[in-house]
């Protein structure tokens, strides 16, 4: 079996927005996403999405410019020979109770029997608490990554039910970290 970084995409990935990235000019991967992925990469792990995106649902953008952004970021990661295995979505309001929105991890279960991906040897990578419960509840390890639009304290963590196994100000410093962690197990 694989491993692999499950990742949320917007606040991890790539800037976000409180007003939601609606078109390809709202969508800029951080400087560091790149090198980040490829490190993953390079670390023999395979690299999939998941992610929320209720801006569809609320109808901000549509599924096709949902689909242009993927392609932009596709091509920008291609350029550094790194491969995003799948992406998994969720266009759905959070008030739908639909299975396939975070924190449930539908999607993450689905792309692991799908592509032969061992959890136990994975890691969920995210800016917020919904992505930490999402790794825990398909049993990976998790990392937030404080690049996100929300500001995120040592103490409002300390207050979850279920908190991180690590912490980290970005997707570039989680690859670094856990990448080590690897290599000392």
């Amino acid at each position: 079996m694989k491993k692999a970084i499950f990742l949320d995409r917007d606040g991890t990935i790539n800037f976000d927005s409180e007003k939601y990235i609606r078109t390809l000019q709202d969508f800029r991967l951080f400087p560091y996403t790149a090198e980040a992925l490829e490190k993953f990469y390079k670390a023999g792990f395979e690299l999939i999405i998941i992610t929320n995106q209720s801006g569809i649902g609320r109808g901000y953008f549509s599924e096709e410019i949902f689909h242009q952004m993927n392609h932009l970021m596709l091509g920008e990661l291609a350029k550094r020979n790194v491969r995003i295995l799948d992406i998994r979505f969720c266009p759905h309001l959070p008030e739908s109770q639909c299975d396939c929105r975070k924190p449930k991890p539908s999607h993450v279960l689905q792309a692991a029997w799908d592509h032969d991906i061992d959890l136990s040897q994975s890691w969920f990578i995210g800016d917020s608490q919904k992505d930490i419960q999402t790794g825990y509840n398909a049993r990976c390890k998790t990392a937030l990554v404080l690049s996100g639009i929300r500001k995120i304290d040592p103490e409002t963590i300390a207050g979850w039910g279920i908190r991180p196994d690590l912490i980290e100000m970005n997707l570039l410093t989680a690859a670094e970290t856990i990448i080590n962690l690897e290599k000392n197990q």
